[in-house]
Order: C-alpha cells, then structure tokens, then sequence
C-alpha cells in the first residue's frame, strides 16, 4: 500500500466504507496499516507547565522544580530587533535548617498541574514524614507583569518551622524583577509567598505602591483571590451542561489557556492571541490559529476576548506582502488588504517567516477571519460590532479573498498547513477555507442587505465548489486530494482535507467524504484507537499524530453519523491530556503518544478541542 496507486486508493476505499462495526473496522485497520506497535495507552510526557495573564509568560520545570522562564512579553517576536527576554534561568524555595540547605526539586513531586480551569501551577510535593504545596502563577487579579510562588506548609508548627526555613532564590538577580517576600499562619501551617514584580516600564511611584501593597498580602488569600477572579471569568460564558468529569476539566482548562495566551497590554497589540504558550517555541500571534480561537470563544459565550481579537487581526498594521517578487513569481497578494497573511508582532506589524528569502503566506488567512466573524456575530447578535467593521472587511478582506483566485477556480498556491515554500501549492484547506469564508460573508451581506458582496460570494463560492470537487478529487472514488499539485499515492492524502466536510464543500452523505475518511484511515491513522498524521510522503512515511486534524476529525465524523469513531477518537485525546495537565500538544510520538513539538497549542489545540467537544 505504501507506494500504490491511484487504483489501490479506489481499491482501499471501496472495500472499507461497507465495515460498520468498530470490530471490523479495527481488524481491517490492523491488516492494512501496518502501524499496530503504536502506544494506545495514555501516558503523561511534559516536562513543563506554563503560566500566562496576557502581560507576562512564565514555566515551571517540573523536574528541575524551579521556574526556568520569566518573559516580560508574550509575544516573543515583539517589535522590530526586539526578541523578548528570558529574565530568569531559576527561581524557586530551599529548605534551610540549620548548615544544610536542601532545594525544593530534590523533594519527590506526588502530583503536579492546574488548579483546574486557572492559571495556577500546583505542585505537590512529599516524603515520608511531611509535604509541601506550591502554588506558582502569573496572577490575573494585578494589572502588572508578576509571578507568584506560594508555599504551603501543612502543621508547620507541629515541625518548628518557620519563613525562616524557607529561602526564596533568583538566578540571576536583576535589577528589573523586583522581589516581595510575605508569610501568613492558618492555624498549624505556614504560607510563604515569594512574588516578583518586572518593574521595566513602571515609573517610580507606581513601582513603589505595588511593592508596597504586595508586602501586606497574606499568601493563602491570594491563592484564593485568584481561584475567585477564574471563577468570575467562567461563570461569564456559557459551557454545556454535559461537559462533565475529565471531559468539564479538560474543556475548562483549555478555556483557561485561551484567556491565559490572549495579550491584554494597553496599545496595539492588544486583544492578540498567540499560538501556544511552549517554552521554547515562538509564540506569536498567527491568523488562522486567532481564527480558531476566536469561534471557540463565541461558542461559549467568552464575547469580548473574541471581538477584541477580531479587532487585533482587523485594526493592526497588515498588507506587507502586497508585492513581493521572488525570481519571476509574484509572491504577494497582489493588492491592498487587510488581516496578515502571516503572523504579527507583539505591537502588531504583519511578519512572516521566510525560508532564505521566500516568506511563508497563507491564504486561508481572510477567509478564516471572515468565519470567526460569523460566528462571532452568530453567537452574540453584536449588530453594532459588525456595522462599524463592514465596510473596511468587505473592501479588505472579502475583495483580497476574491481576487486571490487563479485561473482554475481555486485559491493561488500558498504555504498552507504543510509550511510549504516557493512556489507552494494549491492545497484543498485553503480552498475549503475559502469556501467557507465566502459563504459566511454571503450570509453576513444578506443580513446587511449588501446585495453587492452577496451576490459576489454566492457565485464565487459555487464556482469554488465546483473546482474543488472536479479538480481535487482523485479517481472514480473522488478521493480529496491535498493539493492540486500533489496526484501521487500515497502523497496526495492529507488529514486536512475533511474540514471540506466541516465546512459544506462535501456533504457528509457523500461518495468523496466516505471514501476520503476510508482512505485516511486506512494510510494516516496511527492506531485503531488513536488519531491521525497530518500525511505522508514516499520517502518520510507517516508522521506523527497532528492533534489539530485528529480533533478537526471529529465533527467531521459526528456530521457523517459515525458517532461510534468519533467517541473513540474523542476519548483518547482526553486521556491523554488529562494525564498531561489537561494540555493539547502539537503531536503525539507515532510509537510511544508521547507530547511532541509546542505544549499547548492554543487555536490549533485548545480551541480544536473545545469546537470538538461541542460538536459532539
């Protein structure tokens, strides 16, 4: 099957869309995949765990058991010659008594996570005779760029222990990251906060207050003042009422990472969204995962960060890529627009990254903004929003969308999700990204009587569609393929392709959606209990498991009746995150599901998973 062709592809599909149990459908899987030494159990893998509130961004090392991060920003790509510093190489408690001096990381950690659906990091460590508690965050109830670490000592007393014993430690001390150390009794056991403050930026008298005020704090108060302002936070959306056990725990915290990721730093780049909150992976504020983003958050009623992201995309300085020539290709757009086809920087210049000098641009870029806007406006009813942004979307990001059509009815070639260089390709997300951006801006025209762009978008649309269907379909079995420049076997499978069925471009009854899921399950599954990889190639074989099509899978499967499939696959990834603090990571190792590359992903993991849960 490896190396088969057009036909074996027709061959694979047909004998697989008759299986209708999971029985025959996992015994099938095991004889064509050849991926049965895959781990089908869940496993935790994580090494960190991140803590943002939109002004700072910090990680706790599990095993080292210090904070190994501390950035002023959460953009790592901030301003132009501006990369955003690490402060901190370690931070963290040792226990003193008398000349031994002994770090919190040589105590065995029992547990470690979130409290759930929060920004807090809770480490609980222990030994024989006592345990201790760490609380480690960057607090959302101050408007300042701080992290927390609060130890709690159960029957401190009882052991003759006091702050004393407990020494805070910075590496290295800086100037800019100014110390607050506080302690408070609740009856036999002791609170110790250690708090920095990055005071870069503060003028004298506010640095002066927050210290201040930070000194009179009682530890274990703002613990809880902390759990209360999430509380608050979630109470003000909407979550289904059965989203409950790990399932309530993994959605809420991935609500929580949303908020964590979404920048909130008075100026330009407020409202962003950044794509993951990895230590060492950029985090950077891209267009199609804001997109994501933004309808999870108007799902479950999270309203103002999701117009406050629009407005980030729709209001920030884009349009670079007008014109960019490499050789005799245009690379660019063509045109003035609006909404980067790229990413953007922390205060908001459209950036692209470049393979030598060709950037990567994404198409799919207008066309997913134009969805989040639906949907946006589909769950809150904000008329007002949407009369005081028409105008400039439908001149600068519905007419790019329109003129980045080439000759063949389907969107130029781009980077897509396959990071693709020049020339790119024509790959189907983009067009199916299209599809779906054009129709919601036929339905946003229709309900602004903008009889102008509604007929635009309807005929463009069908043309669209029409293209897809007889121009990316392989064979009588009308196979979706990943591109148009992709019609070898097995490269022309791409996991992507089934959001044409999230979408509309193919009906869930459908010949092309039927065998297009047989196709993948039968090449791109890693595991009859486990998701998919993105695609493969005829040298590098399957990939890892992408959590981001793994999850788009799922409502794919819900809208073609296969329940059955879907619970499965929805299962597993919820296994797994909750062994792995409720995190969605970029992959899973094919052998051992093991995290691989960012933790967390936010528009292409959290966000995935939530619109997941909600089909379901």
């Amino acid at each position: 099957m490896l190396g088969g062709t057009d036909s074996e592809v027709r061959a694979v599909a047909v004998n697989f869309v008759p299986c209708r149990t999971m029985k025959a459908f996992s015994l099938i899987f095991l004889l064509v995949s050849g991926c049965c030494a895959a781990a089908t159990e869940a496993q935790r893998s994580i090494e960190h765990l991140p803590t943002a509130n939109g002004l700072c961004y910090a990680t706790y090392h599990i095993d080292k058991g210090v904070v190994d991060a501390f950035y002023p920003h959460l953009n790592d790509d901030w301003d132009a010659g501006y990369r955003t510093p690490n402060l901190v190489q370690a931070l963290g408690f040792r226990m003193t008594i008398g000349s031994h001096s002994i770090p919190l990381q040589q105590w065995p950690v029992a547990n470690s996570g979130y409290i759930n659906g929060t920004c807090i990091i809770r480490v609980e460590h222990t030994t024989e005779k006592a345990s201790l508690i760490s609380y480690i965050w960057a607090p959302m109830i101050l408007e300042h760029k701080a992290l927390f670490w609060v130890l709690h000592i159960p029957a401190a007393k009882r052991f003759r222990l006091t702050r004393a014993h407990f020494l805070p430690f910075i590496d290295p001390p800086l100037r800019e990251v100014q110390t607050v150390v506080t302690e408070g009794w609740d009856k036999d056991d002791l609170w110790v906060m250690f708090a920095g403050v990055y005071t870069g930026g503060m003028t004298p008298p506010t640095q002066a207050k927050v210290l201040a005020d930070l000194a009179k704090t009682e530890p274990k108060r703002m613990v809880e003042a902390e759990q209360r302002w999430w509380m608050h936070w979630h109470l003000a959306g909407h979550e289904p009422a059965d989203i409950i056990t790990l399932k309530h725990e993994v959605f809420r915290q991935s609500l929580a990472f949303i908020k964590m990721a979404q920048v909130r730093e008075p100026g330009p780049g407020y409202g962003q969204i950044v794509n993951s909150l990895a230590y060492g992976y950029d985090k950077i504020a891209v267009t199609r995962d804001m997109s994501y983003s933004v309808a999870a958050l108007s799902a479950v009623g999270h309203f103002s960060e999701a117009r406050a992201a629009l407005k980030f995309m729709l209001y920030s300085d884009a349009g670079s890529f007008r014109s960019h020539r490499i050789g005799d290709l245009e690379w660019g757009l063509g045109r003035n627009y609006m909404v980067s086809l790229a990413h953007y920087s922390g205060i908001g210049f459209e950036r692209a990254t470049s393979i030598g000098d060709a950037p990567r641009l994404y198409f799919s870029s207008h066309p997913l903004f134009l969805w989040a806007l639906h949907d946006y406006y589909k769950h809150s009813s904000d008329r007002a929003f949407l009369d005081q942004v028409w105008s400039l979307v439908k001149d600068y990001v519905v007419q790019p969308l329109l003129f980045s059509f080439a000759d063949n009815d389907l969107i130029r070639a781009d980077s897509g999700l396959w990071d693709a260089p020049v020339p790119g390709e024509q790959f189907l997300y983009t067009s199916a990204a299209a599809f779906q951006g054009l129709t919601c801006a036929a339905v946003l025209a229709r309900t602004l009587e903008d009889a102008a762009v509604l007929k635009q978008c309807t005929e463009k649309s069908a043309r669209l569609r029409e293209s897809i269907l007889t121009r990316l379909t392989v064979g009588k079995a009308k196979v979706l393929a990943r591109s148009w420049e992709k019609r070898s076997f097995p490269e022309l499978l791409d996991s992507s392709t089934m959001e044409a069925v999230n979408w509309g471009v193919v009906l869930p009854e459908w010949k092309s959606a039927r065998t297009t899921l047989a196709a993948l399950d039968s090449h791109l599954r890693i595991s009859p209990t486990r998701g998919y990889a993105l695609g493969r190639t005829l040298n590098a074989g399957v990939g890892e498991e992408n959590l981001f099509v793994t999850l788009r899978m799922i409502p794919a499967m819900m809208r073609m009746k296969r329940k059955q499939e879907a619970d499965l696959l929805w299962e597993w990834v919820m296994r797994q995150a909750a062994r792995n603090a409720e995190m969605i990571p970029e992959h899973y190792d094919q052998k051992t599901a093991a995290c691989r590359g960012a933790y967390p992903v936010i528009g292409m993991g959290a966000a995935a998973f939530i619109l997941a849960a909600l089909a379901r």
